[in-house]
């Protein structure tokens, strides 16, 4: 009975530094995860689009005053979906600043195949939009825009900063865990 009490002894107090973990874990991800290295994050910006003749089909207002920011993004083929960071930015790629907002890669993708991708900054809208994709589709093609708001998030990396987080603790969790 003695081995049995004891047994449950250990795994309660596992339980517990287990929870603890997990409540270290979730406070350092929401104080520290999304601004892990900045106040203001830098995202990727380039295009492989053609700017003008996107302009020159895009009828509504509001839309065309926002695409009108493709201009600004540096034309490069390193910008294709295929992205890989070091030969963008040796292809023409800029890492900008992008002052409290968040990062944002659209691909288009037309009917033939043929597929184009813009990144870059949407400016002061860290708190009106969350990091998410969408993607809309008609006869012509389609559109994806994901959105992200970590450090350089919008190449084509598929772990985030926050996971890191995430596993380093996981592994502080088991450290401690037999250490006791």
């Amino acid at each position: 009975m003695l081995f049995i009490l004891n047994l449950f002894l250990i795994f309660f107090k596992c339980k517990i530094i287990y929870f603890k973990c997990f409540i270290l874990i979730i406070f350092i991800n929401k104080t520290v995860g999304d601004n892990l290295y900045f106040h203001n994050i830098r995202c990727y910006s380039c295009t492989s689009l053609d700017g003008e003749k996107l302009l020159n089909d895009i009828k509504d207002f509001n839309w065309h005053k926002w695409m009108e920011n493709i201009r600004y993004a540096p034309f490069t083929d390193g910008c294709s979906d295929t992205f890989t960071p070091d030969v963008a930015l040796r292809s023409g790629a800029k890492s900008q600043e992008c002052e409290n907002g968040i990062c944002m890669k659209m691909e288009l993708t037309q009917v033939n195949g043929t597929s184009n991708v813009w990144r870059g900054c949407i400016p002061k809208s860290k708190d009106q939009i969350r990091p998410d994709c969408t993607k809309i589709s008609s006869n012509q093609g389609s559109m994806e825009i994901c959105t992200c708001n970590s450090h350089l998030c919008n190449s084509n990396k598929k772990i985030k900063y926050n996971y890191i987080l995430i596993i380093i603790f996981i592994i502080i969790c088991f450290y401690i865990n037999f250490n006791i």
